[in-house]
């Protein structure tokens, strides 16, 4: 990480080296192992990695990775109890409150053709730019000194409220959490927050080649089973990713636009703390643009729209709400809509 911070001559691969480190040589041999387990295989798999052995650990993590079981849980399990209690006692309130709706469906599908297809259709490609929904004239730079106050405790504090499960590293936020504020590691947790730090305001200060970014925006999808035959695509991104997020959103309070400062009032507060400030961005011209075009009230919620009024008012936002959604990236579904 400080070789990228520093603008080494791998800056490019930085990165993606630490990614991909976590993902190789912190793989659990077994489902049930202990810490002495653990203790040894990254002892062995650090030792190939200063070898360069690269694919020897990760032809060992494919090895486990086809010996775990079928990741769909039973629809009554005879210890649900038991797993209820202890998600509640590790904090994890929401995914024990989770895991006892009934709407959660039978966990992850296996990646078959026709889950394939239906993740593909849920994704689709990018809109091409119209001139009439783009911003012109002259913005102000936000001021460099408006980060100045990110360091290392910040980077503590995020990583002690962020919760969630791992992204393509496969280390959720409990990893993170005892990575960096452990007191066992001594000063090598300090040291990674502060590099941390330094990363988020590079990053908020300075111009950077994205494909040297990549490792940290990747996410892993995962097909979930809807039911009757449906896919819910879950996308889950870095940790890190989103403890950087909590500290850019702490002293960055205002969206700053053009020079002015102006509050959201799009109403979404919830998920990743830069994902849903973009999200909110990125909806403000639509929404904007249906107040003028139409006298019907609205609420949005994440991605979520609602039109209230006269049936003539609901029927003009609606068909504005068709013409500008696509081209401002607000993709409908005609068929999961409904009127009251």
């Amino acid at each position: 990480m400080n070789k990228w911070n520093n603008g080494s001559e791998i800056e490019f691969i930085a990165l993606k080296i630490a990614i991909v480190l976590l993902a190789l040589c912190l793989q659990k041999p077994v489902p049930k192992s202990k810490l002495k387990d653990h203790q040894d295989c990254l002892a062995k798999r650090l030792t190939l990695w200063k070898k360069g052995e690269v694919d020897s650990i990760l032809r060992e993590g494919r090895m486990i990775q086809r010996r775990l079981g079928n990741p769909r849980r039973p629809t009554d399990p005879p210890n649900r109890a038991k797993i209820f209690a202890n998600l509640v006692m590790k904090g994890q309130v929401n995914s024990a409150l989770r895991y006892l709706s009934v709407d959660q469906g039978g966990g992850i599908l296996p990646l078959s053709d026709d889950v394939t297809e239906q993740l593909k259709e849920k994704h689709l490609d990018p809109q091409g730019i119209q001139l009439g929904f783009l911003l012109f004239g002259p913005i102000e730079d936000v001021p460099d000194s408006m980060y100045y106050e990110i360091n290392g405790d910040m980077v503590r504090d995020a990583a002690l409220r962020t919760k969630g499960s791992g992204g393509p590293s496969g280390i959720d936020a409990n990893g993170f959490r005892r990575i960096l504020t452990c007191k066992s590691s001594k000063r090598t947790g300090t040291e990674l927050c502060e590099a941390i730090a330094s990363m988020t305001k590079r990053l908020c200060t300075e111009y950077v080649d994205p494909p040297g970014l990549e490792a940290i925006l990747a996410n892993r999808l995962i097909p979930l089973d809807k039911g009757e035959g449906a896919v819910r695509p879950l996308g889950v991104g870095n940790v890190l990713r989103r403890i950087m997020g909590k500290c850019v959103t702490e002293p960055a309070r205002l969206f700053i636009v053009g020079g002015l400062e102006l509050r959201s009032s799009e109403g979404t507060t919830q998920g990743d703390p830069p994902a849903m400030s973009l999200h909110a961005i990125s909806l403000q011209p639509l929404i904007t643009r249906l107040q003028v075009k139409s006298a019907a009230s609205q609420c949005w919620y994440a991605d979520d729209a609602i039109g209230c009024g006269s049936l003539g008012d609901v029927k003009t936002w609606w068909d504005e709400l068709m013409v500008s959604g696509p081209p401002l990236g607000y993709i409908l579904d005609p068929k999961n809509a409904g009127s009251l």
